[in-house]
């Protein structure tokens, strides 16, 4: 809805200046990021504050502000709703499990269910067996930070040859 609001605001300053539409491909065309955009939502900010700053500086103040705080209302509901359905933690975190020696089904069954008890919701992404090696590989959203070091140093215990890694998102490289 943010992008919309955006869009709408540049499109409503520009519409009547060929000028300015041909500054906004020239701004927008050598605008250049050092890193990497990794959420969709902070590129619609960005875009955002490319639509202030575009009709603060073609002097559209009125069509700015209102669009602005149109778009600063949106944001404040949307946060109030995501509080009130309590999402505290929308981000993943990958978990990986590498057991250096051959271990039996329930004991992979084990682990998973003591996953689950310190987890929001587990999901399965992926199992290899070899005759030496188990690698079990989950998205876990947890319910507490501390959860993942008794995990962790319950599998230690456990399997005194094994690693577990543990990255944000998609960040998991093995």
């Amino acid at each position: 809805m943010i992008l919309g609001v955006a869009t709408c605001i540049v499109i409503m300053i520009v519409k009547s200046s060929l000028a300015l539409s041909l500054g906004l491909v020239g701004a927008l065309s050598i605008v250049r990021f050092r890193a990497a955009i990794k959420e969709p939502e902070e590129l619609v900010y960005l875009f955002l504050i490319i639509a202030a700053g575009l009709g603060c500086g073609a002097g559209q103040l009125k069509i700015t502000i209102v669009g602005i705080i149109f778009a600063l209302l949106i944001i404040f509901v949307y946060s109030i709703f995501l509080k009130r359905i309590k999402i505290k933690n929308t981000d993943s975190l990958n978990l990986a499990i590498i057991i250096n020696q051959n271990i039996t089904d329930s004991n992979i069954t084990k682990i998973i269910d003591d996953i689950k008890k310190i987890s929001n919701e587990l999901s399965f992404v992926s199992m290899s067996r070899t005759k030496d090696t188990t690698n079990i590989n989950l998205d876990i959203y947890p319910k507490k930070f501390e959860n993942l070091v008794k995990i962790t140093n319950s599998i230690k215990n456990h399997y005194k040859n094994s690693k577990v890694i543990i990255a944000r998102g998609n960040d998991l490289s093995l």
